[in-house]
């Protein structure tokens, strides 16, 4: 039972940990010193953010972080953690098409953001990332089998490289969002129009 408590509280306390630093702190940050660009980044890719994390439960001993966002959650809050980070980052990208949407006073305008920014910010990441950072994680394991990872300072050079591998992965795929944003904008509102205006091309 005390196992079992000690788990569920250290579960608790590292996904109160992600909200304040990653899911208040830091867009407060870049909001008062008005890097707004940045942040609109930064939101839909919370779940980004806590992949990394939750890599190996984290480059502390103790796997403080396993059930932050475990992509195959086995316990109640790890899968209670996944659910919130998920709408966090899916509220996110809603904000952006919103916004987008109010901005230009058209749906279609807004709407086709979502259709990119859903595949690259949502459901392709977190398996690509995790994919990444273990092929690092294994080929340091077997290219310095004597690193012991129950102490810090192993784990963590076990740990920063694949971190560094899942960072190439998440700027790789925001670079890519945001080139086919850029460069095939007017596209994707043709196809959002179009899909938009299917219901009256039935009626």
């Amino acid at each position: 039972m005390n196992i079992l408590t000690n788990e569920l509280s250290i579960n608790i306390l590292s996904l109160i940990f992600f909200i304040i630093v990653f899911v208040l702190l830091i867009p407060y940050i870049l909001l008062t010193n008005g890097f707004t660009d940045i942040l609109e980044v930064y939101l839909p890719n919370v779940d980004m953010v806590a992949t990394i994390l939750s890599f190996k439960g984290g480059f502390l001993p103790g796997n403080y972080f396993k059930d932050l966002y475990n992509l195959d959650p086995k316990t109640t809050m790890a899968f209670i953690s996944q659910t919130l980070i998920n709408y966090i980052a899916l509220l996110g990208v809603s904000f952006i098409v919103a916004r987008e949407t109010f901005l230009t006073d058209n749906i279609a305008i807004g709407w086709s953001q979502s259709l990119v920014m859903f595949i690259l910010t949502y459901l392709i990441p977190s398996k690509l990332i995790v994919n990444y950072m273990g092929k690092m994680y294994n080929y340091l394991e077997r290219k310095f089998p004597s690193l012991d990872k129950r102490k810090t300072i192993d784990r963590f050079k076990l740990y920063f490289p694949s971190l560094l591998a899942g960072l190439v992965v998440v700027f790789t795929l925001i670079f890519t969002e945001k080139l086919i944003l850029t460069n095939l904008r007017n596209v994707l509102i043709n196809i959002a129009t179009f899909i938009i205006n299917i219901p009256n091309e039935i009626e």
